[in-house]
């Protein structure tokens, strides 16, 4: 299992090493962190996270903003005990989530999923031409839902 696990697909759920983290100082720490997530195969532009997050601040205050919140997702993701291996990459100008670090995205791996068309058994295969059904499956599946049950949750018109 990852050290830290996050679940964006149904409730928002953060987990290092078998523990829910629920203390998100704001709003915006959970924005960030959410953000820098998907889109990870990048390097994102101070400036640009300032502007999302803070669009009324004045510059300084955003900079403040913004430097406070990657200290408080460091010090959450135990990224300043563990330096070897951060979740966070950043520079004066740039802030990414270290694809290469110890995780599990549930986005990601339903992404993964639904274009490779790699499940598991006794899952069916989907691929990336999959049918409308196919894709209320993987959604099924990935919430825990199995293909033939009626109660999940995630579709309430059921």
């Amino acid at each position: 299992m990852a050290r830290l696990n996050i679940s964006l697909l149904g409730t928002f759920q953060v987990m290092l090493e078998r523990r829910f983290i629920s203390r998100f100082r704001s709003t915006n720490n959970q924005g960030l962190l959410v953000k820098l997530l998907l889109q990870n195969d990048k390097p994102l532009s101070r400036e640009l996270l300032v502007a999302l997050f803070w669009p009324e601040e004045s510059e300084k205050n955003t900079r403040n903003n913004l430097r406070q919140s990657l200290y408080q997702l460091h010090k959450l993701l135990g990224d300043l005990d563990e330096p070897q291996q951060p979740y966070f990459l950043a520079t004066r100008q740039i802030v990414q989530f270290n694809p290469d670090s110890d995780y599990v995205l549930d986005v990601g791996q339903f992404y993964k999923r639904l274009t490779t068309g790699i499940w598991k058994r006794p899952f069916p295969t989907i691929t990336t031409t999959c049918s409308p059904a196919s894709l209320v499956t993987a959604l099924n599946l990935n919430h825990g839902c199995g293909k033939k049950e009626s109660n999940c949750t995630i579709w309430p018109w059921r």
